[in-house]
């Protein structure tokens, strides 16, 4: 059921059906799928949701839901590029930061 979700999710976001992409990305992320083989996906729901929100132009969702993923993963490895991508999209909506291993990282290399 998660991978269906997630292609289901993935599919009708590339033909351009942001509501129902928007639903099956939803009861992807409301599931728990935690410790099972299909946990990658269901970790990825949130920044599902902020893209097929961003797309549909509802800002505040997708705000929400990069946010949600952010803070998920904010002690992910620091070369985590899907994190990296959701924390630039969050501030770019207005979003501001949020603090991970990611951005300290980025810091430290630019001195």
């Amino acid at each position: 059921e998660p991978y269906r979700l997630a292609v289901t999710a993935d599919a009708n976001s590339l033909a351009g059906q942001h509501d129902a992409a928007l639903e099956a990305a939803r009861r992807l992320a409301d599931g728990w799928h935690f410790g099972s083989d299909a946990q990658d996906e269901w970790l990825r729901g949130a920044l599902r949701i902020a893209r097929f929100s961003e797309l549909a132009g509802d800002t505040a969702a997708a705000r929400t839901a990069y946010r949600r993923y952010i803070e998920r993963w904010k002690d992910a490895d620091v070369f985590l590029v899907e994190l990296a991508a959701a924390q630039r999209s969050f501030a770019r909506l207005g979003g501001g930061t949020i603090a991970s291993n990611t951005r300290l990282v980025a810091r430290t290399a630019s001195r």
